[in-house]
């Protein structure tokens, strides 16, 4: 499970309420509300919602970013 602690911020900074990332991303309210909220959310909800958003995973969870770095075979 990863946690987003950036999130809110970026939605506030585009003015983009909980609805609407629902809406871009097709997950439930609860879940958007986790992930807002910062607790634990699991890496595909993260994705998902950065891929919406047009930011990168490391934007809402710098962590995690680093995490799935070392998971890439070059």
């Amino acid at each position: 499970m990863a946690r987003s602690t950036y999130l809110a911020g970026i939605m506030r900074e585009r003015g983009i309420s909980q609805g609407e990332v629902v809406r871009r991303t097709g997950l439930s309210k609860p879940t958007v509300m986790d992930a807002y909220h910062g607790r634990d959310v699991s890496t595909d909800t993260l994705v998902r919602i950065a891929a919406k958003l047009g930011v990168s995973v490391s934007a809402l969870d710098p962590d995690l970013a680093n995490d799935l770095e070392g998971l890439i075979v070059r």
